[in-house]
């Protein structure tokens, strides 16, 4: 179970052929972020490596609906892989920025 902004998300690990997996072009997809039942389902068998960016991506999924952002889908999966592939990274600037100006050097 996740909490994001009040909201209790369910996480469910299911089997690769999983309907829920299934995207509309027909390709099963690793994640499924389900907005009206709130259940992050997430494939089975995926290594460390992959199961971290699933989770990622879908967890920013449910934080963009449990905020209630109204984006098209092109604009959405544009929002969630930039948060997946670089929220790591955007943080750690972060905190070196954040800890320059404690120093005193900005």
């Amino acid at each position: 179970m996740i909490i994001i902004n009040g909201i209790r998300w369910d996480l469910l690990l299911v089997d690769p052929s999983n309907t829920k997996l299934q995207m509309p072009n027909g390709k099963q997809a690793f994640g499924c972020c389900d907005n009206f039942t709130h259940i992050l389902y997430i494939s089975k068998g995926l290594n460390k490596k992959a199961l971290k960016k699933v989770l990622r991506h879908e967890i920013t999924h449910a934080f963009i609906y449990s905020r209630n952002i109204l984006l098209t889908p092109k604009e959405e999966e544009t929002v969630v892989e930039i948060v997946t592939d670089y929220g790591n990274q955007i943080n750690r600037i972060a905190n070196r920025a954040y800890k320059q100006i404690k120093e005193g050097k900005y």
